[in-house]
């Protein structure tokens, strides 16, 4: 039995290798790329995927998250998704559903937080990053966790400048 668990954890770490397996490794164009054409093949190194991708995705998620932090827009999504679920509970319990035009003004606060989320050209995005850091920086080779140490530097030292100019 041991042998048997053995040979399966060495197969589901050969399937794991396809992909990538931190944002420390996952090129930023890649992270980019699932959003705008919402596929996981990015997440894979050799573009085929299984259905292991949902596990790498959210593992990725998860470490970003732990990294950086949340985006105040998708904290939004957030709450506006449990909202939606509450007032789904609250129609089934009370078997009324008077409370629908909450739920849809919630869906579409929510389509145009994605909306606006998914539009991010990781080109423009670069351009701020290389004036500021004074090197050209390669959009498919930065990793996730590169491009989002970069940014958090960028933006602490802009938020020291202009703290600086308000006193």
């Amino acid at each position: 039995m041991k042998l048997f668990s053995a040979l399966k954890q060495a197969y589901e770490d050969f399937k794991m290798k396809k992909y990538y397996s931190s944002i420390k490794d996952c090129p930023m164009y890649n992270w980019v790329s699932i959003y705008e054409d919402n596929d996981f093949k990015f997440l894979s190194k050799t573009g085929k995927i299984c259905k292991r991708a949902k596990k790498v995705y959210d593992k990725l998620q998860d470490e970003l998250i732990n990294t950086f932090g949340i985006n105040e827009d998708y904290i939004k999504i957030l709450k506006n998704k449990k909202a939606i679920e509450l007032y789904y509970a609250e129609q089934v319990r009370t078997k009324r559903t008077s409370n629908q035009i909450f739920i849809d003004i919630l869906e579409i606060k929510n389509e145009e937080l994605i909306g606006k989320t998914k539009k991010a050209d990781i080109y423009k995005l670069i351009i701020p990053i290389e004036k500021e850091m004074g090197f050209k920086i390669s959009v498919e080779s930065i990793t996730v966790y590169q491009f989002y140490t970069y940014s958090k530097a960028i933006s602490n030292k802009l938020k020291h400048q202009n703290n600086g100019r308000e006193q």
